[in-house]
């Protein structure tokens, strides 16, 4: 079997191998190649969770997998919001993942896929998972990601590395002609969230990784960034002493939007809530989560 490491400029993937109908295939040539014919109007990336838990125990989780509840996202509601984003967008976002959580843990997943592309026809979507059930999932899951084009990302921390049934999933990709490839990362850059920070917004932003490349909608609102998402759903609900304030102005509701231009605008602006990130200042090599306060706050 072909592989061979390659870079991706959104940093989404750091390095990897890719498997296509029996050939070598590069996320970043792919990109490069649909961004010719598109403009300055198209939003760059969205996130949706198809469930908020996970069959994997990552300490510094991005989206606090390890204490976050069981949850389905509502089919009706993706939908609702799905459809919406089309509107507002026009069906100009570039590229669309389904994760989680886990989610192959959705067993409606195949749905998920099915409206996704039916609202956008010309984006690239993407299943984002650690893989380690990938290959039990059933025939009609592959067949479904062929007929929508629907690519799949895994993660390959040492857990995932491990597992014996990921080259038989390699094999059902190579069967259904699925690009498959494998996200390779070891380190994570930490939140660092403090109320003592104290930054300056404007700065932080600046300087953020995630602006406009990890935007989230989830139940209606858009986050600019996992940070946020997680620190409202689950990081102020589990370590309260520790809550801190997410302003008003820091969500959207797609619902209330008018534009995408007033959508770019948004995720183009500093954030209240920035003053009190620290992401990337730290790093830290993958373990099991012990879900302990210090994986995300600067305690």
């Amino acid at each position: 079997m072909q592989r061979r490491e390659f870079l991706k400029d959104t940093g989404l993937i750091t390095a990897g191998c890719v498997f296509g109908a029996g050939a070598v295939y590069s996320v970043k040539d792919k990109q490069d190649e649909v961004r010719k014919d598109e403009k300055d109007d198209w939003l760059p990336h969205i996130e949706i969770s198809l469930c908020y838990h996970c069959n994997l125990n990552c300490a510094y989780c991005m989206h606090c997998c390890a204490i976050a509840p069981v949850y389905y996202m509502p089919l009706n509601i993706f939908e609702k919001d799905i459809a919406r984003m089309s509107k507002i967008t026009n069906g100009k976002i570039r590229n669309i993942m389904l994760l989680g959580g886990e989610p192959l843990l959705n067993k409606n997943i195949k749905e998920y896929m099915k409206i996704t592309r039916q609202y956008f026809c010309n984006s690239e979507i993407i299943i984002f998972t650690n893989g380690l059930i990938l290959n039990s999932m059933p025939d009609s899951f592959w067949k479904t990601c062929k007929k929508y084009n629907i690519e799949i990302w895994h993660t390959n921390y040492p857990l995932c590395k491990k597992n014996p049934n990921l080259e038989k999933a390699y094999q059902k990709s190579l069967k259904y002609k699925i690009k498959v490839s494998s996200y390779i990362r070891y380190t994570f850059g930490l939140m660092g969230l403090s109320k003592k920070n104290n930054n300056d917004k404007c700065k932080t932003y600046e300087k953020c990784s995630f602006k406009t490349k990890s935007t989230i909608v989830d139940n209606g609102i858009l986050y600019p960034c996992p940070v946020i998402f997680s620190v409202k759903l689950f990081l102020n609900n589990k370590f309260k002493d520790f809550a801190l304030p997410v302003d008003k102005n820091d969500l959207l509701d797609i619902y209330k939007l008018n534009s995408i231009a007033d959508l770019n605008n948004f995720l183009k602006t500093p954030k209240e809530f920035c003053k009190y990130c620290n992401y990337g200042s730290k790093q830290a090599i993958w373990r099991p989560s012990e879900r302990k306060i210090s994986e995300w706050f600067d305690v």
